[in-house]
């Protein structure tokens, strides 16, 4: 009963995740969730321009797609 039922949570979050993938990628990990997802700019200070620039850079070449 218990193998079933792991089974069965790893089918269900496998299907999950291709539906809606659950891991951000590595780019939007570090530049930050709240820039990255919600594009939300409290906190910036740890971010230079630079690394800015290849975020804004990264989400130009994703919406090409």
């Amino acid at each position: 009963m218990v193998t079933r039922l792991r089974a069965f949570r790893r089918l269900g979050y496998w299907l999950i995740d291709r539906l809606v993938p659950m891991r951000v990628s590595l780019e939007s990990e570090r530049v930050g969730l709240d820039l990255s997802q919600h594009d939300e700019h409290y906190g910036l200070a740890h971010i230079d321009e630079r690394e800015l620039a290849e975020y804004e850079e990264h989400i130009r070449e994703k919406n090409k797609q």
